[in-house]
């Protein structure tokens, strides 16, 4: 049972926090200390949390996108989800306290973020912004939690403001894959909001390529430093994305989807690390990262 919860708990997109973290911490120029990897660890186990009550709250929905994740949930107990993210939420909980006080504060609101991602009564899942919004915290939250256990909140870099956009607008990606069973199941989200699916994997294109328009006036204005330009050269897998999600319609190409945009957003973490701090220790970091993320995906660790 306790595989079967990790894979819930969606291992993959523990990806996003590590890099996430690992970005805010070497801005902060600090040290090694133990409280970075407690910070780490408590942030992990966030969105674990987050990954578990969702394959709850999405039950029936699930039975149309993903029934193999409907029968991870049935062998687990579907009434055991709940208990389990709670007693996880409250053990982060006190272990966020001894990290700092600033961080604690973060925590909570990220922790209230994303349990209501998918739970009523608020759902923010439900509005397509306020899902892009709330979505975009998977990085967000994790940037600000590595700066504030030795920086203050109100002196954060630029940078966060432009990964959190681009991770907002890449949420409309994953999305598209889903955009017939949510439509049956009468969800609204970024993409079903469009009478068809060629109307949102236009919008979803355009909403990919306008945080690279945003990183060229940042640098124009002297907001970002000139070595960032080197995101640029994720355009082109941006527009391949987006042109295999015009040209497949088969259930099992489109799943891919989620795929792909998995692998270009941690691309983007990737180069932004290497960009961030010395070559050795991103070049470790990011081996160590995409290593244990391959095999995941090779072995399908992962319940989507």
């Amino acid at each position: 049972m306790f595989w079967l919860v990790v894979k819930i708990a969606r291992p993959r997109t523990w990806t996003f926090i590590i890099l996430a973290f690992m970005i805010g911490w070497s801005l902060t120029g600090s040290s090694f200390s133990i409280k970075y990897v407690i910070g780490m660890v408590i942030f992990v186990l966030l969105v674990a949390c987050v990954n578990i009550i969702n394959a709850y709250t999405d039950y029936d929905e699930d039975r149309i996108n993903l029934p193999q994740r409907v029968k991870m949930v049935e062998q687990i107990g579907y009434k055991r989800l709940p208990f389990i993210v709670a007693v996880l939420s409250i053990f982060c909980s006190i272990l966020s306290l001894a990290v700092s006080l600033q961080f604690f504060v973060i925590f909570m609101i990220a922790l209230f973020n994303g349990l209501f991602y998918s739970l009523k009564p608020l759902r923010f899942k439900s509005n397509p912004v306020l899902s892009l919004v709330s979505f975009s915290g998977a990085v967000i939250f994790p940037l600000l939690g590595a700066w504030v256990i030795t920086r203050e909140l109100l002196n954060i870099p630029l940078l966060f403001v432009w990964l959190g956009y681009s991770f907002l607008v890449y949420g409309t990606i994953k999305n598209l894959p889903d955009y017939w069973g949510d439509k049956e199941a009468g969800l609204k989200t970024s993409a079903t909001v469009f009478n068809t699916r060629k109307k949102a994997i236009t919008v979803a294109t355009l909403l990919l390529l306008s945080p690279y328009a945003l990183l060229v006036v940042f640098v124009i204005l002297n907001i970002l430093e000139y070595k960032f330009l080197w995101l640029m050269t994720l355009v082109p897998f941006v527009v391949l994305i987006c042109y295999r999600a015009l040209t497949q319609s088969d259930t099992k190409s489109l799943e891919k989807l989620h795929t792909y945009g998995f692998f270009y957003e941690v691309g983007a973490l990737c180069l932004i690390l290497f960009l961030v701090t010395n070559l050795l220790y991103a070049t470790i970091i990011v081996s160590i990262t995409l290593s244990v993320t391959y095999v995941i995906q090779k072995i399908k660790f992962d319940s989507r």
